[in-house]
């Protein structure tokens, strides 16, 4: 750069530039000594603005490139990328454990959700009313097995039938491709179960995956604002014979905590 400088000086160019209050001027770096050539403004009202010194810019950028890899490396940056590829939602990724809400009605709830990844149980269906930490369990199980190296995902049942049903009107995956996928995660939450009611269809798609799941051995955690008749009136025969085979069953109760906090 400072050759370009050397060059743009006494021709026409490096003249006009001096008469539009531009210069080129070396100058002496006070953090580290450097002497740097750089061009020169001069403002109207009489201060003077040069550019920074090339050797410090160079050393800041290392530091921070080296800053980012760092950053990067850490164990705590890195589970919050794979919290985010689950797609957990941003307002619930500090969820775990450690800050459950408990309550006299969601203690026996906790245990099981703390015990679920190593237990017997394939399922854990966690239903009640809003507000009791439902949500809170499902993730902080989420960020265990993040944390011991399995994959999961977390998506509510509307958004799951959606992207099958989705699948007849685009190229790529199959409804049945869809399934297959998420029936190998190792963790999978579904969320919001029961806010519609289920088509034929949907029945189906539900079914198999969750007997996909049940026969691969993996571990899928389902809740929703039900009561038990609810859920029985949600879930076809055969889904619920199939989770009863393997399920743990919870129904929360309590304070909605998300109102007491207004």
């Amino acid at each position: 750069m400072e050759n370009v400088f050397g060059m743009l000086e006494g021709t026409d160019f490096g003249n006009a530039m001096k008469k539009s209050n531009i210069s080129f001027a070396t100058f002496t770096c006070e953090k580290c000594g450097h002497a740097y050539k750089a061009m020169q403004v001069k403002f109207k009202d009489g201060t003077m603005h040069h550019a920074p010194c090339p050797r410090c810019e160079e050393k800041s950028r290392k530091e921070e490139e080296e800053r980012i890899v760092q950053m990067e490396a850490d164990p705590a940056v890195i589970l919050r990328k794979k919290l985010i590829n689950a797609q957990i939602p941003t307002k619930y990724l500090d969820y775990r454990f450690g800050n459950f809400p408990m309550q006299k009605g969601t203690l026996e709830a906790y245990q099981g959700s703390q015990s679920f990844l190593s237990s017997k149980y394939l399922d854990l269906v966690l239903l009640g009313p809003t507000g009791l930490g439902k949500t809170s369990l499902a993730v902080s199980i989420i960020r265990h097995a993040l944390q011991k190296g399995k994959t999961a995902r977390f998506v509510k049942e509307a958004s799951l039938l959606d992207e099958i049903k989705g699948s007849f009107n685009k190229r790529g995956e199959s409804s049945e491709e869809i399934v297959d996928r998420y029936s190998r995660y190792d963790v999978l939450v579904i969320d919001e179960v029961g806010l519609a009611e289920w088509s034929d269809f949907d029945a189906t798609k539900m079914t198999t995956l969750i007997d996909n799941r049940n026969s691969y051995l993996r571990k899928t955690v389902l809740m929703g604002n039900l009561t038990e008749a609810g859920y029985r009136a949600h879930f076809n025969d055969q889904c619920i014979s199939r989770l009863h085979q393997d399920a743990d069953f919870y129904i929360l109760k309590g304070q909605d905590l998300r109102y007491s906090e207004r």
